[in-house]
């Protein structure tokens, strides 16, 4: 037979609340002083082509494939998948362009 323990209101609140508590403490570790999410550095092939996009560096998905596969642009893979790290991408666009000559 299963033992049973009878709580008010008020010592269920307590009980769960403690419970609660302890949960957000153990994962406080997730979050910055902010409370916000620490940004993740790494995207994949489609969010690269848009972050070098809104970079002002237009780019197709085949010449991104292209350039990866001759190593001229820094990238990491995951299984068959391509990761982009958005600090290597700026450092990349800034090592492979030139300011606007003048006359």
């Amino acid at each position: 037979m299963a033992d049973f323990t009878i709580l008010n209101e008020n010592e269920l609140r307590k009980i769960l609340k403690e419970e609660i508590s302890s949960v957000f403490d153990n994962y406080s570790d997730l979050f910055n002083q902010s409370n916000e999410l620490p940004v993740v550095d790494t995207i994949n092939l489609t969010s690269a082509i848009a972050f070098l996009a809104e970079n002002g560096y237009d780019i197709s998905k085949s010449k991104l494939y292209k350039l990866s596969s001759e190593r001229k642009i820094p990238c990491k893979k995951f299984g068959n998948k391509l990761i982009f790290s958005r600090k290597e991408l700026l450092d990349w666009m800034q090592s492979n362009t030139r300011s606007k000559l003048t006359y």
